[in-house]
């Protein structure tokens, strides 16, 4: 029986991914909760998330956002999205709002540093990366810059807090919840 749950959860988490992906509406939706990710919060310091340069951002901005390789401006447009969450798990969604293609993949943040399995095919990637203010786009005000390239990418992009991100993409939130429940449900 908990084996058919779990089928049911992830397809339903899958379902709700593409649900919010597919999405677009102009709606102003609201924080879900008041400590939703994007907001500051004050934490304790760590040095191993210690940053360098005045533009640089703590490494643990990476955790909890919507990042994507560019911000598709129609529903065929494809884009690279990555959500890493503070649970050590995370998705690329690639593709367009009527077909993309998901990975779920196990994460270990160590300061600046991911390591990273693929759980489909096992694959470990380590990672060296930097969270810091951009400016090449003005849809965005974070870049984070991978090295070396994971899976090909070498840079994305994101937004400060989550009101910047509704006001370029007004479903980003629906996409971040869905994308949690399906890494949650794929968990191993």
């Amino acid at each position: 029986m908990s084996g058919w749950k779990s089928k049911v959860a992830v397809v339903g988490g899958l379902g709700l991914a593409v649900l919010a992906f597919v999405s677009w509406s102009k709606k102003d939706p609201k924080p879900a909760t008041p400590d939703a990710p994007g907001k500051s919060e004050v934490r304790p310091k760590d040095d191993a998330d210690e940053v360098d340069g005045k533009d640089g951002k703590s490494p643990r901005t990476i955790l909890g956002r919507v990042w994507l390789d560019k911000l598709p401006k129609k529903r065929t447009d494809e884009i690279d999205v990555w959500i890493f969450f503070g649970g050590g798990i995370g998705i690329e969604d690639k593709g367009s709002s009527y077909r993309s293609t998901l990975e779920v993949f196990e994460l270990e943040r160590q300061g600046a540093k991911l390591d990273v399995v693929f759980l489909h095919d096992a694959k470990k990637q380590t990672v060296k990366f930097a969270v810091k203010s951009c400016s090449d786009d003005p849809a965005f005000d974070l870049c984070l810059e991978l090295d070396p390239p994971l899976k090909g990418v070498s840079k994305l992009r994101s937004w400060g807090d989550d009101d910047e991100m509704d006001k370029a993409m007004p479903w980003g939130r629906e996409l971040r919840k869905a994308a949690e429940q399906r890494a949650r449900s794929s968990k191993p």
